[in-house]
């Protein structure tokens, strides 16, 4: 499953996003960052319980969470009780 969150340039949404994971026992495994032309991508990997999600921020295409769906679904749900 893959979601658009927000906006690839919104700090406080991606801080969000990494609290959240933290919170439901997520680590981050990997990170990479690039620049192509016009477009910046920066690429994180999460585990939990044998489960590997993915973060994503990149130009022109936001902010998106990938991975299995009832870890993703979990996400957006805090993430959504946590508008403020």
């Amino acid at each position: 499953m893959v979601v658009r969150v927000g906006d690839e340039y919104d700090e406080a949404l991606i801080g969000r996003v990494r609290s959240a994971l933290s919170v439901a026992g997520a680590k981050r495994t990997g990170h990479s960052w690039g620049v192509g032309g016009s477009q910046e991508i920066a690429h994180e990997e999460w585990s939990v319980d044998g489960v590997t999600l993915t973060l994503e921020a990149e130009t022109y295409e936001g902010l998106t969470l990938s991975g299995d769906r009832e870890f993703v679904e979990r996400i957006l749900a805090d993430l959504s009780g946590d508008r403020g």
